[in-house]
C-alpha cells in the first residue's frame, strides 16, 4: 500500500482494499474506496517508513496489523509520524483491507 507502484495504480489499489473499504485519516475525516483511489493515485510520491509492526490473527478470516509510519509527501517537506491499524479480511480466497484508522503522534523511534 506504501509504494509508488500500488499508490499509482487503481487496479492495484482495488486488488487490495475492500469495496466497502473505510479510513479514518490522521485528520479525524472518514474516507471510503472511491476517496482513496482518487487521492492515492493523485499523491502517490509518498516517502515512508514503516517501524514496530505488530500482527494479530483475530480469525481464520481476520488479521491485524499495527505500526508505526514515518512520512512524508516529497523530499522537501518534513516527516510526520503515526500510528497506524488495519483490519483485513479474506474475501474469495484474497486478503483485503477493510479498515484503516492513522492517528497522528508526537516522535516516535527513529
Amino acid at each position: 500500500m506504501l509504494s509508488e507502484e500500488v499508490r499509482s495504480s487503481p487496479e492495484k489499489l482495488k486488488r487490495l482494499l475492500s469495496a466497502d473499504f473505510m479510513e479514518i485519516g490522521v485528520s479525524g475525516r472518514c474516507f471510503y474506496l472511491k476517496d482513496v483511489l482518487e487521492q492515492l493515485t493523485y499523491n502517490s510520491k509518498l516517502i515512508a517508513y514503516i517501524q514496530g509492526v505488530q500482527f494479530f490473527r483475530l480469525s481464520n478470516t481476520l488479521i491485524q496489523l499495527i505500526y508505526q509510519l514515518k512520512s512524508k509527501k516529497d523530499e522537501a517537506d518534513k516527516f510526520t509520524f503515526s500510528q497506524r491499524t488495519s483490519l483485513w479480511r479474506k474475501e474469495n480466497n484474497r486478503w483485503k483491507m477493510f479498515y484503516h484508522q492513522a492517528t497522528a503522534c508526537g516522535v516516535t523511534k527513529s
